[in-house]
């Protein structure tokens, strides 16, 4: 199966994959390259996610935006970082696995070369007034306080700034001499300790949606007076990029792309059973379009939020590609996906221990007595389920990651 989508020669429908095998495998495609696993619905998606982190391979969650078309005050801060890190991710080219689900695929994004673009690349030595960095990172989102506590903040103080970007696990300090940084180094946030010196950084924007003030000021016209959407005229008037900006996109850039169009040409796509992605499409485009003629009905928003979503035909369509594997369970195939090579495969679930590790060193004994090797994924856990299994004269090691 790794050989037919790294050469491009498929589609190929896989059998008989087990829940428990898709993070598996998508792992061990991972490991080379970048992996889009697409699902029907949004904790699917996640439970992938988590599996793949596990195996040790960098994995990024992709849902949908939380945010309703008209009076947004504010949205979920734990997914758009997510989903900011994993467009950045992809933007980086290095190998990983993106858990979407079928909704996510069908919402617009930015153009991709317009939010590579928003990303603010910085090296100890550049010439850089920190007043202007400041008004790059109000740009691009953030908040400024006077002391950063959280994703998407930024402070200055003096010849200092802090930063702290979406997806990162520390904010960066930069300081400066004049107007040349003098050095940078990530801390904790709150100890305030310095965690270690970085000669580089690629800060990524805090919203997903870049609002430039030449752009929103003509969007400013088309939104003026419309009910709903006051808030985001405000903060355009004062010249401040908002999370409103991502539920009137259309308004801001003529073309549109969406999570596809981020992927590498070599990007193997993954759908799991095609035709519960088919029917979540189709329910999502009408639940859309419901949303969307309440919204003009009331008089609300504007009618160019129509095309915030691509139609599930067209999202389908876009799955079909010679990288493509086509997760089943059973042998229930969607007919629009012509597989060029088939595949099966045997894998069950593991039993359910609940914690009980007398049950899973006696599984272990049983399996090595029969002369098969036992590999257990067990992340953060690995070193207390190594003790714990040799109280039990089951003895494990844990292997390099």
């Amino acid at each position: 199966m790794r050989l037919a989508l790294e050469g491009g020669k498929g589609p190929v429908a896989a059998f008989g994959v087990a829940a428990n095998a898709k993070a598996h495998l998508c792992a061990s495609l991972a490991r080379s390259k970048q992996v889009l696993f697409v699902t029907a619905t949004d904790v699917a998606a996640a439970q992938l996610h988590e599996g793949a982190r596990l195996f040790g391979v960098r994995a990024e969650l992709f849902l949908p935006r939380e945010t309703p078309l008209t009076y947004v005050h504010a949205a979920s801060g734990e997914n758009r970082s997510a989903r900011i890190s994993a467009l950045c991710t992809l933007l980086d080219g290095e190998p990983c696995v993106v858990a979407a689900s079928a909704a996510a695929l069908m919402q617009v994004l930015a153009p991709k070369g317009v939010f590579a673009g928003s990303q603010i690349a910085i090296s100890v030595g550049d010439t850089l007034e920190p007043r202007a960095l400041i008004e790059r990172l109000v740009l691009a989102g953030y908040e400024r306080v006077e002391m950063v506590e959280g994703r998407g903040q930024c402070a200055a103080r003096g010849d200092l700034v802090d930063v702290f970007a979406p997806g990162e696990e520390y904010p960066v300090r930069i300081e400066f001499f004049g107007d040349e940084i003098d050095q940078m180094r990530t801390f904790d946030a709150v100890s305030q300790r310095s965690v270690e010196q970085v000669q580089a950084v690629r800060i990524r924007p805090a919203l997903e949606t870049p609002q430039p003030r030449e752009l929103t000021q003509k969007a400013l016209k088309k939104i003026a007076g419309r009910a709903g959407l006051s808030d985001q005229e405000d903060a355009w008037s004062e010249g401040v990029a908002s999370v409103g900006g991502d539920v009137l996109l259309p308004l801001l850039y003529h073309k549109t792309d969406t999570l596809l169009d981020y992927l590498r040409e070599d990007c193997i796509l993954i759908a799991d059973e095609a035709l519960l992605i088919d029917e979540a499409l189709r329910t999502e485009q009408m639940r859309f379009a419901e949303g969307v003629k309440a919204m003009l009905e009331r008089d609300e928003g504007v009618p160019e939020q129509g095309a915030l979503e691509r139609s599930a035909n067209e999202t389908l369509e876009r799955l079909h590609t010679p990288r493509t594997a086509l997760f089943y369970a059973l042998s229930r195939t969607h007919p629009q996906f012509s597989p060029r090579e088939i595949v099966s495969l045997e894998s069950r679930g593991a039993p359910q221990f609940m914690g009980a590790f007398d049950e899973i060193a006696r599984e272990i004994k049983r399996l090595n007595e029969h002369g098969e090797k036992t590999i257990i994924f067990a992340g953060e856990q690995t070193e207390e389920l190594i003790h714990n299994l040799a109280d039990y004269d089951a003895a494990a090691i844990a292997a390099a990651s």
